[in-house]
């Protein structure tokens, strides 16, 4: 008989012969220095066919960098798009708003990915996003959260973002999203800012003014993020 300690681990079985003549004669072979068994280098990155010159687009992750953003921020740079990140914070929503408050990070951008768990969740975000999407129309806004029960391409959250997606992100919800957001999503609400009236858009709201209206919103940008809110009626 023969004794545990006797036995060859290391000796890939059946499969493993087949699996590793298979990768040789594929020339896929990698062999791992520690035992000696070829195994499968890892496959690229696959093209994002339904999305037109993903390599000409400029992406702002805007989370950690080891957060739920960073898979897909490889796939895109991998694809040759433009990744740049930002922190998770107000400030940063703030300079995406306007020109005269663009940073380095922000100039150029095509689209925003935004980890929303990062910034504190939706209530705390609401404000920030709101305002962000009625001053750029023009800037497609992707939100990915863990809180999601599933992704989402419709319109009925056009008024915070173009698309949301479940976290962990898969790699074909990203490329439905970009295809979507390019070609419905983003075009519609363009449109609906448009045929806003005056009364649907205020003027900025003075920093003193704000912080009674939006507590949550950081004081050093509270000129810049702050909610876009409809006049309320007088009564008489």
């Amino acid at each position: 008989m023969t004794a545990v300690h006797d036995i060859d681990h290391r000796r890939p079985g059946l499969l493993g012969t087949l699996g590793g003549l298979l990768a040789r004669a594929l020339g896929h072979e990698d062999r791992n220095p520690r035992i000696g068994r070829p195994r499968v280098a890892s496959s690229p990155v696959p093209s994002m066919h339904s999305v037109d010159m993903v390599e000409g687009l400029s992406f702002l992750m805007v989370g950690a960098r080891r957060g739920p953003l960073a898979e897909p921020a490889g796939w895109l740079s991998a694809l040759g798009a433009q990744v740049a990140w930002a922190p998770p914070s107000f400030s940063t929503m703030a300079s995406l708003i306007a020109d005269r408050t663009a940073t380095a990070a922000t100039r150029g951008v095509t689209h925003v990915v935004v980890d929303l768990d990062a910034l504190g969740g939706i209530a705390l975000a609401f404000d920030a996003l709101r305002t962000l999407r009625l001053a750029r129309p023009d800037l497609p806004v992707i939100l990915v959260s863990q809180d999601f029960q599933s992704n989402d391409f419709g319109l009925d959250r056009l008024p915070l973002c173009d698309a949301s997606l479940r976290a962990p992100v898969v790699f074909a919800a990203l490329e439905f999203a970009l295809s979507e957001v390019s070609e419905v999503n983003n075009p519609a609400w363009q449109d609906r800012v448009q045929a806003l009236g005056p009364s649907d858009t205020l003027p900025w709201v003075p920093p003193a003014a704000a912080a009674a209206i939006a507590p949550a919103v950081d004081p050093a940008v509270a000129d810049v993020v702050v909610p876009f809110r409809r006049p309320q009626p007088r009564l008489a």
